[in-house]
């Protein structure tokens, strides 16, 4: 198993994401992935993780769907166990640029520069961060 974080630039300003989080929750269902999805600042920044079979084959279809562009692999790492298990995607839109209690931007440049920096681990502990701040019923103490 294992998890990949990516960022892409969405290809309209604002994009359908009612539709996308639709079809990404069957698709994934049927997949056994799991993940979250924030949008910000016209950024999508998205932790997938499930089967690497699944997950690779799911990655390489966001990365030719023409609603994505610009897309960064910020972090891919094998794991023991899901850190989303009980969420087949969610989706809240950041209004702000500002990660919260993070130390960086969710803007394209900064998205950028915590590649280029391999800083992309960053990225993963703040959607985790969310995740149990925003689900803490669905967390295993």
């Amino acid at each position: 198993m294992e998890v990949v974080v990516y960022t892409s630039a969405a290809q309209r300003a604002a994009p359908d994401l009612e539709g996308i989080l639709e079809v990404s929750r069957c698709n994934n269902a049927q997949r056994g992935l799991t993940g979250v999805l924030l949008f910000a600042e016209g950024n999508f920044i998205q932790a997938l993780e499930g089967p690497k079979d699944a997950l690779d084959a799911t990655y390489a279809r966001i990365a030719a769907d023409p609603r994505h562009r610009q897309i960064i692999d910020l972090f891919r790492t094998p794991i023991s166990e899901r850190h989303f298990p009980d969420w087949s995607m969610g989706c809240p839109k950041l209004t702000t640029p500002r990660a919260p209690g993070a130390a960086f931007d969710l803007t394209r440049t900064s998205l950028e520069a915590l590649h280029n920096e391999g800083r992309g681990e960053e990225v993963f502990r703040l959607l985790k961060s969310f995740y149990k701040v925003a689900y803490p019923n669905m967390i295993a103490s």
